[in-house]
């Protein structure tokens, strides 16, 4: 059985209907580091302050900066927190990722970026996922963050009881995820697992742990995608089928064609040929695709 991924989801959107049908798939810890000011004002408007290139969280009304309480607490949750990302609230100066207002001086917004609670998780735990509900509405936000997810969620398991063969076989089923991240931890990836010096299997998984988490942490570019695409069609190369996959890459690549459509051709055309190597790439299937179901189509990139 497939492992569970474990989620750090803001307490403040458990209610949401997104949240409990991620529950079916995903074991949700909540978590509020506004809660844990434990100030006599639950409601208090907070702002994200910057003045002379320092971040602070204050509260205007109450002229009441509470930075030092939330790294207290961001340095007592987070590094004992065993979890396979983070979902988080948008727009939040606490928990926004990528969208909070930053305000400057006479509170004008100066810029967007990420909450302070946010930036702790980064620096406590880097290689980690964080994302904010509202951004999963974007088809390729939301693939790339439950890919890694569930990719260190299995990654987990494996560490916790995988046999060698299980870590060869993890490695090949990962193994054009990995290319798309990063061709150069494949390469490495590949020479641990392959294990030729014959280290003690515990320490063969925790060096391969790091390295994977490393790769994923890499955000891939388009021609990343064009690469992967390219070498996959090179395992079932068919010649009445090789112009219509190479027009669709080059569509992708000048932005004419979705990933989403480059996805599904490649798939139809691998169970056409039953090519089975490429269909159990995770690469193709990385997550539940029930997941789709808990958002509404949006127009793609």
């Amino acid at each position: 059985m497939p492992a569970r991924p474990r989620l750090a989801v803001s307490q403040c959107l458990l209610e949401e209907g997104l949240v409990q049908g991620l529950s079916e798939f995903i074991d949700v810890t909540p978590l509020c580091p506004r809660l844990s000011l434990r100030i006599s004002y639950p409601r208090e408007f907070f702002v994200l302050s910057e003045l002379e290139n320092s971040l602070e969280i204050y509260s205007p009304r109450l002229k009441l900066r509470v930075t030092e309480e939330l790294i207290a607490f961001a340095s007592s949750l987070l590094p004992a927190l065993q979890v396979d990302g983070f979902l988080l609230r948008s727009e939040s100066p606490f928990c926004g990722v990528k969208d909070a207002k930053v305000y400057g001086r006479e509170l004008k917004v100066v810029r967007r970026d990420d909450g302070f609670f946010t930036r702790c998780v980064r620096n406590h735990q880097p290689l980690i996922p964080v994302e904010s509900h509202g951004r999963l509405s974007d088809y390729e936000v939301r693939r790339a963050f439950f890919t890694r997810v569930f990719a260190l969620a299995e990654l987990r398991s494996l560490l916790a009881g995988g046999k060698e063969r299980e870590l060869v076989e993890f490695h090949r089923r990962h193994k054009y995820l990995i290319m798309l991240h990063s061709p150069h931890h494949l390469k490495l990836l590949g020479n641990i697992a392959a294990n030729r010096q014959r280290r003690p299997l515990e320490e063969v998984k925790r060096a391969y742990a790091a390295v994977f988490m490393e790769a994923l942490a890499k955000k891939p570019s388009v021609r990343s995608y064009v690469n992967v695409f390219y070498h996959l069609y090179g395992h079932m190369k068919r010649r009445e089928d090789g112009e219509a996959a190479r027009e669709l890459i080059r569509s992708f690549e000048e932005g004419r064609a979705t990933l989403r459509q480059l996805l599904s051709h490649f798939m139809s055309l691998a169970e056409k040929v039953g090519n089975s190597y490429v269909l159990s790439q995770s690469f193709f299937a990385p997550y539940p695709q029930e997941l789709e179901a808990l958002w509404n189509e949006s127009p793609e990139r």
